[in-house]
């Protein structure tokens, strides 16, 4: 049999946070012309079940189904901007209060209202896309601008720039992990840091075997060890000597490193406080 085709979901609209407030104020007044004939006593209930009624009225009018509007809930969940409406739905839930659909959006324009649909796609998107690769809520704080940046860019404009969102994920591609991070180690001592003259790291790799990586310097020692192209996760132990105000003392720490995040994971060992910490 031939694969049935998946239909298109059809767009969706809300009301602007302002269009709804002003709409519940003229309910709870009893201001709309469907609320001429009733006493002014009527439940809030009872005026969104008029609302829903002459919404319903609308779309049937026009041949279209009244899914969407056909009751005080669902009425009162448009009011509270908790669902979207299909274009029909929501043009005749407009039209029974009173409210021209394109003044609900500000005055803006029919397109326009279009790209702030698409907008929020995209931001819901790139909020899910950062999360994927970010491995805290403290990182994902000390993004570098460049890529607020990107994301300015991309959601300041009037059209989705698929070039400048090749870009953002290009680069997260490169400067961010999914499955294991770089170390990058430092030994500090009231501050200053301090020479490494050699390092053993010891862990679980990117495919989960067990590893080990040594090296040691000859002078002049460094102040930062990287481990380019060794790849660390979850509880890696460090065994280290360093010069400390020209003492060789050796030492040694365990951390634990997310599999996903910055590319790096920097480590510090604080001599004066005998704690490594990660970032």
């Amino acid at each position: 049999m031939p694969k049935k085709e998946s239909q298109p979901r059809p767009l969706s609209f809300r009301l602007s946070p302002e269009a709804a407030e002003r709409i519940n104020k003229r309910i709870n007044l009893g201001e709309l012309n469907i609320f001429q004939n009733v006493s002014t006593d009527t439940s809030k209930l009872d005026r969104l079940w008029r609302i829903a009624d002459e919404a319903m009225r609308i779309l049937q009018e026009d041949g279209q189904s009244i899914e969407g509007c056909s009751s005080d809930e669902a009425v009162r969940y448009w009011l509270d901007r908790r669902t979207s409406k299909e274009l029909s739905v929501f043009k005749a839930l407009c039209r029974a209060v009173d409210e021209n659909w394109i003044e609900v959006f500000d005055r803006c324009l029919y397109a326009e209202i279009l790209i702030g649909e698409q907008k929020k796609a995209l931001e819901n998107f790139i909020g899910s896309f950062f999360n994927a690769f970010i491995s805290s809520p403290d990182e994902k704080m000390l993004i570098p601008p460049k890529y607020d940046q990107f994301v300015e860019k991309i959601l300041g404009s009037d059209q989705i720039d698929l070039d400048t969102l090749t870009s953002l994920i290009d680069t997260f591609i490169k400067e961010f992990a999914l499955n294991g991070r770089k170390i990058r180690f430092q030994v500090i001592s009231s501050s200053e840091a301090c020479s490494i003259s050699s390092i053993e790291i010891r862990g679980k790799n990117q495919k989960d075997k067990i590893e080990t990586w040594n090296f040691r310097y000859t002078e002049p020692f460094p102040e930062l060890v990287e481990t380019e192209d060794w790849w660390w996760k979850g509880n890696i132990s460090i065994q280290f000597e360093a010069i400390n105000k020209g003492h060789k003392l050796s030492e040694s720490c365990e951390v634990f490193i997310s599999e996903r995040g910055y590319i790096w994971a920097e480590i510090l060992f604080d001599f004066d406080r005998g704690i490594c910490t990660v970032k």
